[in-house]
């Protein structure tokens, strides 16, 4: 399979970081749900304030049915002394799904 040789050759990359947040989604949308959680839990350990890799990340925790892990990736993104408020449509939109999946509906 494409994402097995992909997997092979990642240390062939330049830059880790996107590789692997696009080995985790390819990973996600194939619905390998359980590889797809390590690497992006992976990502968020050496990117751990980037809102995407955050949303990304409990997006596959919600889809492996572990809402506790998924609550907790996102947490910090809507505590201002971790996180500064959203600046772009991406950062609000990442707040946004924050808040909903957290229950503070008037924020989400």
């Amino acid at each position: 399979m494409a994402v097995d040789l992909l997997e092979n050759r990642k240390n062939d990359f330049s830059n880790q970081v996107h590789f692997q947040h696009a080995l985790a989604g390819l990973r996600f949308r194939i619905d390998d749900v359980q590889r797809s959680v390590r690497y992006f839990h992976e990502l968020l350990l050496s990117e751990p304030k980037d809102r995407q890799y955050r949303h990304d990340t409990a997006l596959a925790f919600i889809s492996a049915e572990d809402r506790k892990e998924a609550v907790k990736c996102l947490s910090p993104v809507i505590d201002p002394n971790q996180f500064p408020l959203p600046q772009s449509m991406e950062e609000y939109y990442a707040d946004g799904f924050a808040n909903l999946l957290l229950e503070r509906f008037d924020r989400a």
